[in-house]
C-alpha cells in the first residue's frame, strides 16, 4: 500500500523543531528534482510536469519513494 509505505517512511525521518534554523533539501529530494528536470528537458518541456515528477520519484533509487512505488506495482 503506497499510503502506508509513505507514512512509515515519513515517521522514520528526523523531525525539525523550532523556527530559527535554515532548512535545506535532503540530497535524495534534490536528486528527484534534478531527475524530473532532466526528464522534462528530454521531452521538450520548458517546465516540470506532475508526470515527470512522479516518474522521477519512481526511478530515483536514492529516494525511498522508488522502493515504495515499486512494491505497489
Amino acid at each position: 500500500d503506497v499510503k502506508l509505505g509513505v507514512e512509515t517512511a515519513l515517521e522514520a525521518m528526523p523531525k525539525v523543531e523550532g523556527g530559527n534554523g535554515q532548512l535545506y533539501l535532503a540530497q535524495p529530494l534534490a536528486k528527484v528534482f534534478s531527475t524530473a528536470e532532466e526528464l522534462a528537458k528530454k521531452a521538450g518541456d520548458s517546465f516540470v510536469t506532475v508526470e515527470r515528477l512522479l516518474t522521477a520519484l519512481a526511478v530515483e533509487k536514492s529516494a525511498k519513494t522508488a522502493d515504495i512505488l515499486t512494491k505497489a506495482g
